[in-house]
């Protein structure tokens, strides 16, 4: 992922986060979120189905982590 995604994407995660109605570690790992937050993202990158990705395969660790 490009830096200038993460860029802004960090510039804009209260209003993703809004938009996703402040999902939960759990729903982000444990539903099928993808759709959702490519939906969301493709209104600031260009590219959202790999950040989407990223995101989903990160809050999937933390969730395991948190529940071992």
């Amino acid at each position: 992922m490009a830096d200038d995604d993460l860029k802004i994407i960090h510039e804009n995660q209260d209003d993703i986060r809004h938009q996703l109605e402040n999902p939960s570690l759990r729903r982000i790992a444990t539903t099928d979120f993808e759709e959702d937050l490519v939906a969301v993202l493709s209104n600031y990158i260009d590219a959202p189905e790999y950040a989407a990705k990223k995101a989903i395969e990160e809050a999937k660790l933390w969730h395991q982590e948190l529940n071992s």
